[in-house]
């Protein structure tokens, strides 16, 4: 009688054979694990390709009714005048940490301000930190401010309500 330990090789060759096969068709789909902890789970699926910067500038040509509006641009894609510097492009896996790393800032915020503080809110400060730690600023906007026009990159933080400028040049 043949033992059964020898069959387990052939099990894991043929379990890590079709994991190699499914893999590629899933990072072309966008999958999402769903919570059965609760009875009232949420999830929510997202394209994994949609995740990377675009591999090509292609500038909204769709015009506004409103008088004035902005071009935003992501850090990294190829639109930025920041993403130049192509030995610095970010791989995917720092681009996944860094957003895992700002939403977990923005839920651990959410977790402390739910608590009841005994503070006013005119007591309680909270300085202003640039989302750079977190990459958190992920979205470039150039305006022209001032007589004559200086043009200045401002960098939404999507981890807080700030928006970031440059106050002196960069030092080379």
């Amino acid at each position: 009688m043949a033992s059964p330990t020898g069959f387990i090789p052939v099990r894991f060759l043929l379990s890590a054979s079709l994991f190699l096969l499914l893999l590629p068709s899933s990072l072309k789909k966008g999958y999402a694990l769903k919570r059965i902890e609760t009875s009232e789970s949420r999830h929510h699926t997202v394209q994994v390709s949609s995740l990377l910067p675009a591999s090509l500038c292609n500038p909204t040509t769709k015009g506004s009714n409103k008088k004035s509006s902005l071009k935003v641009v992501h850090r990294n894609g190829p639109c930025s005048q920041l993403s130049q510097d192509k030995a610095n492009t970010p791989t995917l896996t720092q681009i996944l940490y860094h957003d895992q790393s700002r939403v977990n800032s923005i839920h651990s915020r959410l977790a402390f301000n739910s608590g009841k503080t005994s503070l006013q809110d005119s007591q309680a400060t909270i300085p202003a930190q640039s989302g750079s730690m977190l990459g958190s600023g992920n979205y470039i906007v150039t305006v022209g401010l001032g007589s004559p026009k200086r043009d200045l990159s401002l960098i939404f933080d999507t981890g807080s309500d700030l928006t970031w400028t440059q106050c002196q040049p960069c030092v080379k």
